[in-house]
């Protein structure tokens, strides 16, 4: 056969396969949405017979870990009371063994109760040899009702890396096994309530005339009562995520992810994910999970539980810094100085970092004290004339803080590295100070400077871990030398290691995200895969013609909002933290009671409205945002920090995002 027929031959057989697949997908779609209430119907009534066998277990765990709990304290008393020695040795064993199965029940009891209140989010059925084996994942196993843990990655590969329909070849647990996925579903309920499935025809969902089909896959990760909180999406990782989520131990993972790609959320999964006995060693009260941003920390403490994890620290740096700091040196003279931005942007460099190993190979005195040793440093700076913009200013500002002999919180992490170089490690006597850890997640790792990131590494453990994440586009805190991921990664010795690229978001819609790309700057071409594909709003701007008419409209806009739901979580995000402030005073007067402020840790993550500033929301999402005042004054396109801000604004909105203002639009926002 010429190559000339084998081309048309090839093609008619690739063009009838597809159209027969075509053809059979959306013959899928039609039966899955005639039978939409029988499929509905029968979940449910798996879901609730699943539900009851699990509520009944935890009955049963209870009652068996009271039993066991009595029976310890009843030997511990018998062994105090015991006069001769053998009968306190028998009764220790007793104890010891009693002790122990208390420990377990109370294990069992925890996972159980985890199970009772979402039993399962997803259920797999292979056809193996020519019998289907079926399984479900959880947040804890439960053997009874086939429900496995979704840490233990060899069998729920099965769900992460394959599709319905696909041939699969895997080796689990030392077995060999082959077959097909023959069904993949996923689930989201609260207790016996089921009340959605999702299937790779589309989406069911429970309503109040039964259960309705909608055709397509991409949709929000949480409904309207899950906002503030972790979307709670192990339903929904991709295999890409979760090859990152259970990539090597003893690999670090750098992360560079758009705006809600999910690399938080990727984060903290493969902490949870580690922190499985089944995984590592790593303990939750070793691990350390640190960012820049406290509004952010408020967020993650508010969410980290619902990974069934406690116990994992959660610090901003400073806090860190500060904690294992006042172990190692005590408290250190603090007093008011002129600092600029260079100067804040040189001491986070790793040019200082490399200025000040030099000095310590050179002149550490090891009759003075860490924080006599950094101002001998800062005093030996001055001396030198180093490549640095406004190196002069910046000369001036450490001589006059040489001269009155204090530190501020940026000398912290400075401090640090003089303490490490001097013992190789941080001499902690506390393992609370977390001067040792067995894996530490840093979150919006660009705001960062190279000197906080390499104390931070410091703390590792040998042979344990690091999880860094961050977007380069959503650099805002300026005073903060990070340099580069190539920089870092170099410098931190991770020679063999690249950052990762997440280039989706599964939080903002494709009208938000086209949006996005153009307030970055990025061509269209690059832009078009930014988005999962869910549509929403047009972003919108609402021109106020005078500034005394901004609080009233901005007033009708938040009445808007919860009149649409009261459920859900909005945002109305000005430039500067007074301006938020004020703004609340005058909604406030306006008779918009239940607006509250959103600064730093003091942020509620419950249903209503927000008003808050940019350097606020890095990290957090709302399904509504309302931008106020993109002004040229505001956002200048000609500054990359501004333009991030307005970026970060932007990427914050899940479903509708708006602008309100009265001045001059930035240049940096399309025709709206």
């Amino acid at each position: 056969m010429s190559s000339r027929y084998k081309r048309i031959f090839n093609t008619r057989i690739v063009d009838v396969t597809t159209k027969k697949a075509q053809k059979e997908k959306s013959m899928g779609e039609v039966d899955i949405e005639v039978k939409a209430e029988t499929i509905g119907n029968d979940e449910d009534q798996r879901w609730r017979n699943v539900h009851a066998s699990i509520v009944e277990e935890v009955r049963r765990t209870r009652a068996d870990y009271e039993q066991d709990r009595h029976l310890a304290r009843d030997l511990t008393s018998q062994i105090v009371a015991a006069r001769r020695d053998e009968d306190k040795a028998a009764l220790a064993s007793d104890e010891a063994v009693a002790h122990g199965l208390t420990r377990l029940r109370k294990a069992k009891s925890t996972g159980l109760e985890s199970l009772a209140e979402q039993p399962y989010f997803a259920r797999v059925v292979t056809q193996e040899n020519g019998r289907d084996v079926e399984f479900r994942l959880g947040t804890a196993s439960f053997p009874a009702q086939r429900i496995i843990d979704w840490r233990k990655a060899p069998i729920s590969k099965l769900y992460y890396d394959y599709r319905e329909g696909d041939d699969f070849s895997e080796t689990i647990q030392g077995i060999d096994r082959e077959g097909i996925i023959k069904l993949r579903r996923g689930y989201k309920g609260i207790e016996n309530e089921l009340h959605r499935i999702e299937t790779p025809q589309g989406i069911l969902t429970h309503t109040e005339s039964g259960w309705a089909f909608q055709k397509g896959t991409a949709q929000l990760s949480r409904t309207e009562e899950q906002d503030g909180h972790l979307p709670p999406i192990l339903s929904l990782i991709t295999s890409e995520q979760f090859g990152l989520i259970t990539r090597d131990i003893t690999k670090p993972i750098v992360i560079q992810g758009i705006a809600g790609s999910g690399k938080t959320t990727v984060a903290l999964h493969r902490l949870a994910w580690l922190l499985h006995e089944d995984n590592s060693s790593a303990r939750p009260e070793r691990c350390l999970v640190v960012m820049y941003n406290r509004s952010l920390k408020a967020y993650v403490e508010n969410t980290l539980p619902e990974l069934k994890i406690d116990k994992v620290p959660i610090r901003t740096f400073t806090q860190w810094a500060d904690q294992l700091l006042n172990e190692l040196v005590g408290p250190r003279p603090r007093g008011p100085l002129t600092k600029g931005r260079e100067t804040e942007l040189f001491k986070s460099s790793s040019v200082c970092l490399n200025l000040l190993f030099d000095f310590i190979s050179k002149n550490q005195n090891t009759s003075l004290s860490v924080v006599e040793n950094l101002l001998a440093f800062y005093q030996s700076l001055l001396k030198q004339d180093i490549i640095w913009r406004k190196w002069d200013l910046v000369k001036k500002e450490l001589k006059e803080q040489t001269d009155r002999k204090v530190c501020d919180l940026q000398d912290d992490a400075l401090l640090l590295h003089l303490i490490y170089s001097k013992h190789g490690y941080y001499p902690v006597r506390r393992p609370e100070s977390l001067g040792l850890c067995d894996h530490i997640v840093i979150d919006e790792a660009q705001d960062f400077g190279m000197v906080e990131i390499r104390a931070l590494l410091n703390a590792i453990d040998r042979e344990k871990t690091v999880t860094i994440v961050g977007d380069v586009a959503q650099k805002i805190v300026g005073g903060r030398d990070f340099g580069s991921w190539e920089k870092l990664l170099t410098e931190a010795g991770f020679t063999d290691t690249t950052p990762i690229a997440l280039t989706v978001s599964y939080r903002s819609t494709q009208e938000i995200m086209s949006l996005a790309a153009k307030v970055r700057g990025v061509p269209l071409s690059e832009s078009e895969a930014y988005s999962s594909g869910r549509s929403g709003p047009v972003p919108s701007l609402i021109k106020v013609d005078h500034p005394s008419m901004m609080a009233n409209r901005i007033g009708q806009w938040v009445a808007a909002r919860i009149k649409d739901s009261s459920k859900s979580l909005s945002a109305v995000i000005c430039r500067w933290p007074k301006h938020a402030q004020d703004l609340v005073d005058e909604l406030r007067k306006l008779g918009y009671s239940s607006v509250r402020l959103g600064y730093r840790d003091q942020f509620d993550f419950s249903p209503g409205v927000v008003i808050t500033n940019i350097q606020q929301v890095k990290g957090l999402e709302f399904r509504n945002v309302l931008v106020v005042e993109p002004s040229v004054e505001n956002y200048q396109a000609s500054n990359p920090e501004e333009q991030n801000l307005l970026y970060v604004a932007v990427t914050r909105a899940e479903v509708r995002l708006d602008f309100i203002g009265c001045k001059k639009t930035t240049p940096l926002l399309p025709n709206l």
